[in-house]
């Protein structure tokens, strides 16, 4: 029965589809618009690429031209062959995802790069240098198509971040490997976000601390506060807020129960490793410092999205984020309702103030590069609604949270003891039974399985 939900989705998705389809069939240019970041424009012999939020476009030339393509921030032969890569690393998780991360020759920085699936970068020329903010010298000897990528504008939604990978299709021909990919990490997006829909109101607040300015941000851009609702939580603010004074940023976050902090470890402390205690210190919420009861403080609730690194230290969130908002949102559910998916394990998310460790990318807290996307699971629909005690972050449960009342085993335990006795040891054990049925683990699925 819970697979009728999911094939009703993908039924409505594929319909919908193909109506779009069909309605651009009547444009003459069969022009197709992404939500307006960017359109793509299929011509004699080539395509017309724009990408709206930079307000640049680009020609990707496939056969022998006639017209004048004099006008265009860049001529390329698609599809590409070898490919470069500068600051832009959150579009390497989308070569990855369609299987030709073999063609990204040059990265910079290639320090940064935590997929394993990279690594033996050859440089010399490349059909395409793709950066995030394109840098042209008109005078220079180095007639290298440069394309810009906005993949990390946080005005988009998460999930026009990963529709991203249909811009990057462009050029390598990959149209319907890139829809195929999308439309399931779409579905399992939206089907996790309607299952918590109905969870609760617990609070998020997204931190930035600039230590130049020494100014405080609450994050309340598209990009974090669609995944905050998303996620099932209400935002700490309406649009980002800045804070020069401490006063005042205790008063926004007051009441909040859960904290994901972004800022640069270096930002918190530039000669040591950074603690809790020095994200703390820079707020003013230490005793005596904060008038407010802060819950995210007292029951130590608040977390960072850095928990795999590479080997060099940095971390797999800023390139690998923005092209799965599926694992991104998954990661923030389990975040307060660990019991929604007990199989699942977070892919970026920890708990800092409860000094949770890092993991190193490897083998088992990366996919494989040969089945990138092997992570994706088939969201089972189907209404989430915890008691308050459910909630709780999902690593290092504290017994001195008031908040966390009985253990799970606990209440387990009495629910089975009430159900016995009602309705006999028997009636129990079935009940058990098709719970651990429904919250068993969920499996991977290859893209072509699908």
């Amino acid at each position: 029965m819970q697979l009728f939900p999911f094939v009703g989705c993908s039924l409505l998705w594929i319909a919908s589809l193909v109506l779009a389809q069909a309605n651009g069939s009547d444009q003459q240019s069969n022009g197709v618009d992404f939500d307006n970041r960017f359109t793509v424009e299929t011509r004699n012999c080539y395509k017309v690429l724009t990408n709206n939020i930079l307000n640049e476009r680009y020609a990707l030339v496939s056969c022998n031209v006639t017209d004048d393509l004099s006008g265009y921030q860049a001529v390329v032969q698609v599809p590409v062959k070898r490919v470069g890569v500068t600051n832009a690393l959150d579009i390497l998780p989308l070569f990855e995802l369609l299987a030709q991360q073999n063609i990204v020759v040059s990265v910079t920085p290639a320090a940064n790069v935590t997929s394993p699936c990279y690594g033996n970068f050859t440089n010399g020329s490349v059909d395409v240098m793709f950066m995030d903010q394109p840098v042209r010298n008109n005078n220079s000897t180095d007639q290298t198509p440069i394309v810009g990528v906005s993949s990390s504008s946080t005005d988009l939604h998460p999930l026009e971040k990963a529709a991203w990978i249909m811009y990057i299709a462009q050029f390598l021909d990959a149209e319907t490997d890139a829809t195929s990919i999308m439309h399931n990490i779409k579905m399992d997006y939206n089907c996790n976000k309607a299952n918590i829909a109905s969870a609760g109101n617990l609070s998020l607040a997204w931190t930035y601390y600039d230590a130049g300015k020494r100014e405080w941000s609450l994050l309340g851009d598209r990009y974090h506060s669609s995944l905050t609702l998303d996620a099932g939580f209400t935002s700490a603010v309406d649009g980002t807020r800045k804070f020069t004074n401490i006063s005042d940023l205790h008063e926004a976050m007051k009441g909040i129960q859960y904290v994901i902090d972004v800022t640069p470890l270096e930002n918190l402390n530039s000669e040591q490793s950074a603690s809790y205690s020095d994200w703390l210190r820079l707020g003013g919420f230490l005793p005596g410092q904060d008038a407010f009861t802060e819950p995210f403080r007292d029951y130590r609730q608040m977390f960072r999205m850095d928990g795999l690194v590479n080997d060099e230290g940095y971390s797999d969130w800023p390139e690998r984020s923005a092209a799965r908002p599926d694992l991104v949102l998954r990661d923030m559910i389990q975040m307060a309702y660990p019991t929604y998916d007990q199989q699942y394990r977070a892919t970026w998310m920890r708990n800092f103030a409860k000094s949770t460790s890092v993991k190193t990318v490897s083998e088992t807290t990366y996919p494989s590069c040969s089945d990138p996307i092997k992570r994706l699971t088939v969201c089972k629909s189907g209404v989430y609604k915890p008691s308050p005690s459910d909630t709780g972050d999902s690593g290092d449960n504290d017994s001195s949270n008031p908040k966390s009342g009985l253990s799970t085993g606990g209440k387990v335990g009495i629910a089975i003891g009430v159900i016995a006795g009602v309705a006999g040891a028997g009636v129990a054990g079935f009940f058990l039974y098709r719970r651990k049925q429904s919250s068993g683990t969920r499996p991977f699925y290859k893209m072509n399985d699908l």
